[in-house]
């Protein structure tokens, strides 16, 4: 539980750090520096647990090609285009929708899966919070939207 919320309050954290940078830096520039500080902590890491040998960096050139498509495409365009995103939603509404992921990917699977998989009631509880709050974030932005709108006139 500990971890998780320490895993929640660093997510939140950088999510705001990043709706304060994209308002004077390019999202390629923010991106680049972010992913070089996480190589370098994360090779701190391995070094310090004395996993960085040379058997490590032993990987088949299939791999080599999936790790460049996965880490180009799937990761650095994604990630860079999130924080562009930045520039329109407020990093609340980026953290809402990357809240929902999972909800997304559990019913991707019940629909590939069918009804094989059971999840707890507590999982069920709180998909139906976190759409509930995706929702409220949407009537509410609208309501203070039309609100000014119509204060304006």
């Amino acid at each position: 539980m500990v971890y998780s919320l320490i895993s929640v309050f660093l997510g939140v954290t950088f999510t705001l750090f990043n709706g304060k940078l994209i308002q004077k830096y390019d999202p390629s520039v923010i991106t680049l520096y972010e992913f070089f500080a996480g190589v370098f902590f994360v090779s701190l890491y391995l070094l310090y647990g004395g996993k960085f040998t040379a058997e490590f960096f032993t990987v088949s050139q299939n791999d080599w090609i999936l790790l460049l498509v996965l880490s180009s495409v799937c990761t650095a365009y994604a990630f860079t285009a999130s924080v562009n995103v930045m520039k329109k939603l407020t990093p609340y509404t980026v953290m809402l929708t990357t809240n929902m992921e999972p909800v997304y990917g559990i019913m991707l699977a019940y629909i590939i899966l069918g009804d094989k998989e059971k999840m707890s009631p507590a999982f069920y509880v709180g998909a139906v919070i976190i759409l509930a709050t995706v929702i409220l974030n949407g009537i509410l932005k609208n309501y203070k939207s039309k609100k000014s709108l119509l204060a304006d006139k």
